[in-house]
């Protein structure tokens, strides 16, 4: 940093030399006198200038420039140092880390001139780690959360550490880095966390939820979200609106879709529908897993054509026809087959798929057209 002068040196360019001449006078007596106060830094306080910290904790420093007389000068850069970065390192702000136990100096510079903090790091001592819940009961493909906490010997938190996740058996549980917990089969697993050498864990039971058996409808609206398998006994009839949701099961229709109904199903894994889609009915889909039609998607509803929309399947199968001029559009990860044919004028089908099969032909000016996957929204 440049010196700085409290003098006011005006506009005048010869006033700098008149100073220098002034600086060095002795004034005896008391006819005239002048002096400057030409302020350098002196040194660099850091505070605090020792401090303990544990493994990995941090804590913000603060440095101050001072000139010869003590007086507190601004300071328009400070660089800061670690002498040994694997001890304790600094960020550009005066954070430091601690990394490993030991003794480290930081520095604070600035003007050439350098103020020194001691850092002593120790190793943290974790005397139990408390995982909660104890025990956790997830569906498959759900997800659960367990937290872990570490404590000293006097019962007191230790902040600032993180646990390190894993799961005795990654085909019935998984977790991640934050302790989230996902159901793959069931089973049960231990899921454990470290913390400094300290282990505790939870018992994770991986369950389906049981079946929930519902009837159909003929009219009205039928809405339902469960956690496991879900099955309709019937139709889904006369204008009837469905909203059908299984979070970690599957979904099936013991029946058929008609008469301009519309039917919204999710499903975590399978999706079947039993019988046909006709009447002009809309219908969306998206399954986690295989979808399957046990019949048709054919026929309208005042001119209004059938529409079948199956996204992000595993794999694809329409038993029978897509017929009647019905709009479908089939995006699957796996094979999609049609064993009946794709027929009749306006008939049209947009897939995408590693294969795509139709076992009776496309006739009568139907269409199937492959899409790129871009083309495909993320859901419908």
């Amino acid at each position: 940093m440049a010196s700085r002068t409290a003098v006011n040196q005006g506009s005048d360019h010869r006033w700098p030399i008149a100073i220098a001449a002034f600086a060095s006078l002795i004034i005896i007596g008391g006819g005239c006198s002048a002096a400057t106060d030409i302020q350098t830094v002196s040194a660099i306080h850091v505070q605090p200038s020792a401090i303990a910290l544990l493994v990995p904790r941090q804590t913000t420093l603060s440095a101050t420039a001072v000139d010869v007389a003590g007086r507190v000068l601004a300071m328009d850069q400070v660089y800061w140092s670690s002498e040994d970065p694997s001890i304790a390192t600094v960020s550009s702000s005066g954070v430091v880390t601690a990394v490993t136990p030991g003794r480290a100096r930081i520095g604070a510079s600035a003007d050439g001139v350098t103020g020194i903090a001691i850092v002593t790091v120790s190793a943290v001592t974790v005397a139990e780690v408390v995982v909660v819940p104890e025990t956790l009961t997830v569906a498959p493909d759900a997800m659960g959360q367990l937290r872990a906490t570490a404590y000293d010997a006097s019962g007191n938190v230790v902040s600032g550490l993180s646990a390190t996740w894993g799961s005795s058996e990654q085909s019935v549980a998984t977790v991640n880095s934050s302790g989230t917990v996902t159901g793959v089969s069931p089973g049960t697993a231990t899921v454990t966390a470290a913390i400094a050498g300290r282990v505790a864990s939870a018992t994770i039971l991986v369950a389906t939820p049981p079946e929930v058996d519902i009837a159909g409808c003929n009219g009205g609206t039928l809405s339902q979200t469960v956690p496991g398998n879900l099955v309709v006994n019937g139709d889904i009839d006369g204008q009837c609106t469905a909203t059908l949701r299984s979070t970690s099961g599957s979904i099936e229709i013991r029946g058929k879709i008609d008469h301009a109904s519309t039917a919204d199903l999710t499903a975590a894994t399978s999706i079947s529908i039993d019988d046909q889609i006709d009447g002009g009915s809309q219908v969306q889909v998206t399954a986690g897993a295989g979808f399957s039609l046990g019949n048709d998607v054919t026929g309208n509803n005042m001119g209004t054509a059938s529409t079948l929309t199956v996204w992000n399947c595993s794999s694809l199968t329409v038993a029978g026809n897509i017929q009647g001029g019905v709009q479908v559009k089939l995006h699957s990860h796996g094979s999609i087959s049609i064993g009946g044919q794709l027929h009749d004028h306006n008939t049209l089908v947009l897939w995408w798929a590693p294969s795509f099969t139709v076992s009776g032909g496309i006739k009568a000016g139907a269409q199937a057209i492959k899409q790129n996957w871009g083309d495909f929204p993320d859901s419908y």
